[in-house]
């Protein structure tokens, strides 16, 4: 089951921590969206059909709108992420390289190197 261990909203969206456990189906949302795996074992997100490690390393990035989903390992424990649910409005509104983050392929990959 998941759980959601805390969330904020506001203008620029939203940020969520999760315990998870339990797959969630494929789906889409108006957010860019950005998850990064705080704690557990690795896993996986699927963007657009493509399969994409998430660990420790890395972020998994999706354009607003961009079908995706997290099929959680069943032989793997609970795994703790951060979403950040990024409004491309507000995001627009920040700063003009931004101004195309709700077009389809504003992030041009889905996953990336973090330090």
């Amino acid at each position: 089951m998941t759980k959601g261990l805390g969330i904020v909203t506001g203008r620029f969206g939203r940020v969520a921590l999760r315990d998870m456990d339990t797959s969630l189906t494929t789906h889409a949302h108006a957010h860019c969206h950005v998850v990064f795996k705080v704690a557990g074992p690795d896993q996986h997100f699927t963007v657009d059909g493509a399969v994409l490690p998430l660990k420790a390393d890395t972020a998994v990035l999706v354009n607003a709108w961009q079908e995706h989903q997290y099929a959680h390992r069943d032989d793997r424990e609970r795994s703790v992420f951060l979403a950040l649910y990024l409004d491309t409005d507000w995001l627009a509104r920040a700063d003009r390289p931004f101004s195309s983050c709700a077009r389809p392929a504003f992030l041009a990959t889905p996953r990336i190197p973090i330090s």
